[in-house]
């Protein structure tokens, strides 16, 4: 292949191109995989920073990632051909807050995917869900409660929706057949009245014991999303 007819500087502009292109995908790449965790830190030097509370008392501190929270359903359809058609849908309720000691930490997730239109499962008074919790820190307790929804905006936020009374709580036992998987439940739905419920999955952290920290306090992460009872 002959390049006689195309300028030098065009060639090595596009390699340029090319590789700087490269770079950045690999960049991508390498951080879409990356796994941060508290306790990655570590420094022997001070940098005279907020990262030296962390290498001055690791020691002290108990390591968390938090993990995903899934909530599986089947979901069956009547095809006029094939029949019925089964399959399991796969739906990730969003972290919306962190509770320790005095502080509830908001805002961790934003935008439109805390839109009611995009966190609400549709579901019968008589479903069964599976909650899973996955990756990350397995907590020392969770449990998922049901909330009867007073009112919403079906086109606001989660952080908008207005609840009433608790209608179901589960705890969500450990499960160490699995490699992934820190805890799972199975709920079945015996709701009688139709309506907006809102799924609330708490789990929580205990300080470590070997902690030096006397007044550690628990941590609570809380994930929600909504079911329409038809």
């Amino acid at each position: 292949m002959k390049f006689d007819h195309i300028p030098k500087i065009k060639v090595i502009l596009s390699i340029k191109f090319i590789v700087c292109f490269a770079f950045v995908m690999f960049l991508f790449g390498g951080f879409g995989q990356a796994k941060f965790d508290l306790k990655q830190f570590s420094y022997a030097a001070s940098c005279n920073c907020t990262m030296d509370q962390i290498s001055s008392n690791k020691d002290n501190l108990t390591g968390v990632t938090l993990p995903r929270i899934s909530i599986i359903k089947n979901e069956t359809l009547e095809s006029q051909t094939e029949g019925p058609l089964i399959w399991t849908a796969v739906k990730s309720a969003p972290l919306m807050n962190i509770i320790t000691d005095k502080f509830l930490l908001g805002n961790l997730t934003g935008g439109t995917s805390v839109t009611v239109a995009l966190n609400t499962i549709n579901v019968t008074s008589k479903d069964m869900l599976g909650i899973q919790v996955t990756g990350g820190t397995s907590p020392d307790a969770a449990k998922v409660e049901l909330i009867k929804v007073s009112s919403l905006n079906e086109n606001a936020t989660l952080k908008q929706v207005k609840l009433g009374e608790k209608v179901l709580e589960h705890p969500i036992e450990p499960d160490s057949s699995a490699n992934k998987v820190q805890g799972k439940s199975i709920i079945n739905l015996d709701i009688p009245n139709s309506g907006y419920y809102l799924l609330l999955v708490s789990i929580s952290y205990n300080p470590d014991n070997t902690s030096n920290v006397s007044n550690a306090k628990k941590l609570i992460g809380v994930y929600e999303t909504l079911l329409k009872v038809q």
